[in-house]
């Protein structure tokens, strides 16, 4: 009939990015329920004379609460699509929007994105530290996390991929040695990531402990297929909707940092 068939190959999904979350050693939390996280306040200690009474370092508790945000995604594919192609065109699917998800997971802890209904960023009330040197800035932010007495545990750089060139040709030492060798800087981990936006029209660096990043998925993935809604088109629609929430649970674990 002049018509010629069709033979429909391996799915090539849209371009996410990888996240670097796990990399830099998030705490990663499953539950049902909302979580709170105690913080105990600093222990008071201080010489003090005989009678005197011992001075108020700062020991109230605090918290930090995980409550579930709902995180929706959708994808549409044509039923013809769907009866030409085998099982893998679910699994396509699937995967497709687990990227999505977990690179908007990674936006909002890097980005501002409260607006929209998602937690609080990394740098949310900080004053970033401001360098027009990069190698300068990198120790700053190593020197002001070590200050806080946070220069411990999952110890990583998350840098803007806008520095990338910047990173990647500075010394560390003029003559020596550069400032990143094998993907770390002075021996840290050191992750690239387009998920990082600008702040006061300035490439950001984020430096200091991730474990102290708390991320919560609350319970299942609900993951629906609909029929009906797009049936006029001839497509069905792939719906899921996921629960999250991330803190920073203590505060002076992680510096933010302004290159130029």
């Amino acid at each position: 009939n002049g018509t010629s068939g069709i033979e429909t190959q391996s799915f090539v999904d849209a371009v996410y990015a990888n996240t670097i979350l796990d990399d830099l050693g998030v705490t990663r939390v499953s539950t049902t329920t909302d979580q709170r996280i105690p913080i105990l306040g600093a222990v008071s200690t201080q010489w003090e004379t005989e009678v005197s009474d011992a001075i108020d370092g700062g020991s109230a508790m605090s918290k930090k609460d995980l409550a579930p945000k709902r995180l929706a995604s959708y994808v549409d594919f044509s039923k013809q699509a769907a009866m030409q192609h085998n099982e893998s065109i679910e699994s396509a699917l699937r995967n497709s929007i687990a990227q999505a998800v977990g690179a908007k997971v990674e936006y909002a802890l890097f980005t501002d994105d409260s607006g929209n209904g998602a937690y609080n960023y990394l740098g949310q009330g900080k004053t970033p530290v401001t360098n027009a040197n990069i190698t300068s800035l990198m120790m700053a932010l190593v020197e002001e996390v070590q200050s806080n007495n946070h220069n411990r545990g999952n110890l990583g750089f998350a840098i803007s991929n806008d520095l990338f060139s910047d990173v990647y040709t500075a010394a560390q030492v003029s003559g020596v040695n550069p400032l990143i060798i094998n993907e770390a800087i002075m021996g840290v981990k050191a992750m690239f990531s387009n998920q990082i936006a600008d702040i006061a029209s300035k490439p950001v660096v984020y430096y200091g402990d991730f474990s102290k990043v708390q991320i919560a998925q609350f319970g299942a993935l609900e993951l629906l297929v609909d029929p009906y809604t797009q049936a006029i088109k001839g497509t069905n629609r792939l719906i899921l909707n996921s629960y999250w929430d991330a803190a920073l649970v203590q505060d002076a674990a992680i510096s933010v940092g302004n290159f130029g």
